[in-house]
């Protein structure tokens, strides 16, 4: 299959502590296609981040809280107008939103295998180097809101302005690949506002893709790592409904909700800002629509928001029963699923069936890929290291042809040196036949074929004695040292009888009883042979297992076989190195 334009493919890649979501994305005349889906399992191990979540989680769910937004200190934020105590209360103390409650010292597992294999299958469909952009889970992000009343609403801050204030209410300082900064709508007081978006330091996007550097691999180029909170809003701010001229004063309120397996995460935006984002830990999306609908309704009347008019949603699980929900509890908004208004598919079942864990894996491809409509609504992010998007100088080829070409000129060696090695065998031949007296070659050339008759009748007879000798000893040999092999290994196994013994082709097959399952298990791994049927009976109230099993016979020569054989390849090599017999020779016999 032709191979595509790599720069008009993009693979969108999502990963979750137990799955890998992949969109392969390309660029056509009519737009952005999503030409293929990808899931795959990863494999498990001791410690992930769902696992160092536990205690964490327990502890949430048996407060009933999930609130995981840290305010800034000042008192114009919104967070002092919280009227739901009660449901959000004893987390002013928690510090840093850190999704994952994970510690330092807990192992971020590679994907290394499972991102392999999907870049195989895309090769395979003719797309070999997509440009790939990857999204950071939950649980490796941290959503901190910086409240900053020393600067002016309206104005732009730059970044380092912004990283200086962060330092200065929380205390941490980090690098600019690990914490990006989205501008909200300002308090009530025209307080600005902001919400810092913080990358852990160590994640498996990060890890898996310097294993793969440190292998020298050939990998397609890495240009962009993002999370899901800014996906979100880009896509909210792509899909918004335009505003009639005679209400351009007043705001216009969208809601983004997406139901995942772990969280639900809940954004709402004024216009094209952001107005709050909320990560609600214990609310699945396994709990009824009206509960989650209920808990947006609350969120909306805390912080004020007016009447929603588009709401995006997806869910992992029965996301029409909570499309309806939405529909009933939000009358006058448009709501629509967040697959519904992605790039159509090439196989639109594809994005019907596209889970929500799936989405963000899209966003992410659509970042990379120029389209006018995502255009500038995605916020300038990218958590992945500067080390990672720079390009690895890698081989043009790969080991294997280097160790083809490293075979093909060591055969071609062998075989130069095989040609002069026989030129001078030649040589030395002609040379001593050259020597020899030029009188013997009258002798009668009758007598000398009738003695090369004569030895090499004598040298058949021996060989068809010793292929009859060999034949009966491995025939007879092969038998007894089954049985001897069977008996030896059946006393080891105790509980266990023979009744019948049969041959059948290259194997025998064994008919017995045994007093245990285990027994006969343990005889099968020592004679390596396989169980064809094993049946269960009580007798007399004790346990018997009717067992039927093949053993392989042994093809192995015996020793006297062995031995005739390593007599006769002395002998060939004997007469490989004595020179050929001339008419000379046998005359002199």
């Amino acid at each position: 299959m032709a191979s595509r334009n790599a720069a008009k493919t993009v693979l969108g890649v999502m990963v979750t502590g137990r799955t890998l979501h992949a969109s392969l994305l390309e660029v056509t005349g009519e737009g952005p296609r999503l030409v293929r889906q990808f899931t795959r399992q990863r494999s498990a191990t001791a410690s992930t981040p769902e696992a160092s979540m536990g205690n964490d989680l327990d502890s949430l769910e048996e407060s009933g809280s999930d609130f995981n937004i840290q305010f800034g200190d000042e008192g114009g934020s919104d967070a002092d107008n919280m009227f739901i105590a009660s449901e959000f209360g004893g987390l002013e103390g928690a510090g840093a939103a850190d999704l994952s409650g994970a510690t330092a010292s807990d192992v971020v597992e590679s994907f290394a295998l499972e991102l392999a294999d999907v870049l195989s299958e895309c090769e395979d469909l003719g797309y070999p180097r997509p440009a790939m952009a990857f999204t950071l889970e939950a649980s490796d992000v941290s959503i901190i809101e910086l409240v900053t009343p020393e600067f002016k609403e309206g104005k732009d801050v730059s970044r380092k302005k912004l990283r200086k204030a962060f330092v200065e209410q929380h205390g941490e300082l980090l690098s600019t690949d690990r914490v990006a900064f989205i501008s909200q709508t300002p308090t009530d007081e025209g307080v600005p506002r902001y919400l810092a978006v913080k990358a852990s330091e160590e994640n498996a996007v990060t890890t898996t893709l310097s294993e793969l550097r440190s292998e020298k691999r050939r990998i397609p180029p890495a240009k962009l790592l993002d999370s899901e909170v800014p996906l979100y809003l880009g896509l909210a701010r792509a899909t918004r409904p335009e505003q009639p001229e005679e209400e351009v004063d007043e705001p216009v309120y969208s809601l983004v909700v997406r139901a995942g397996e772990d969280d639900t995460v809940v954004l709402f935006l004024e216009g094209g800002k952001l107005r709050h984002t909320e990560n609600l830990r214990s609310l699945t999306a396994f709990e009824p629509p009206e509960t989650i609908c209920s808990r947006v309704l609350l969120l909306q009347d805390e912080y004020g928001i007016g009447d929603i008019s588009q709401v995006l949603l997806c869910s992992e699980d029965r996301e029409d029963d909570l499309a309806e929900s939405f529909e009933m509890f939000f009358p006058e908004a448009s709501v629509s699923a967040m697959r519904d208004v992605l790039p159509p598919s090439k196989v639109e079942r594809d994005r019907s069936e596209m889970k929500a864990s799936a989405i963000p894996a899209t966003l992410a491809a659509l970042r990379l890929i120029k389209d006018e409509q995502y255009q500038g609504v995605f916020e300038d992010i990218n958590f992945l290291p500067a080390e990672l998007r720079r390009r690895q100088f890698v081989l043009p080829v790969s080991w294997q042809i280097i160790a083809l070409y490293v075979v093909l000129f060591c055969t071609v060696l062998f075989f130069v040196a095989r040609f002069f090695t026989l030129q001078s065998t030649i040589a030395d031949y002609r040379d001593r036949v050259d020597q020899d007296d030029p009188t013997l070659v009258d002798e009668d050339p009758n007598v000398l074929q009738a003695r090369i008759d004569s030895l090499q009748q004598v040298h058949a007879e021996y060989m068809r004695g010793l292929d009859v000798l060999e034949d009966l000893m491995v025939g007879s040999d092969r038998w007894s040292r089954a049985m001897e092999t069977t008996a030896r290994e059946m006393s080891i196994v105790e509980g266990l009888w023979v009744d019948s013994w049969q041959p059948s082709g290259s194997e025998i097959e064994l008919r017995g009883n045994s007093v245990s399952r285990d027994g006969v298990v343990t005889l099968a791994e020592r004679l390596d042979g396989r169980i064809e049927t094993l049946t269960f009976a009580e007798i007399r109230d004790w346990p018997v297992y009717s067992y039927r099993l093949r053993v392989p016979l042994s093809n192995e020569l015996p020793e006297a076989a062995v031995f005739l054989r390593e007599r006769i390849a002395e002998q060939q090599a004997q007469e490989d190195s004595t020179p050929p017999m001339t008419p000379a020779a046998l005359g002199a016999e």
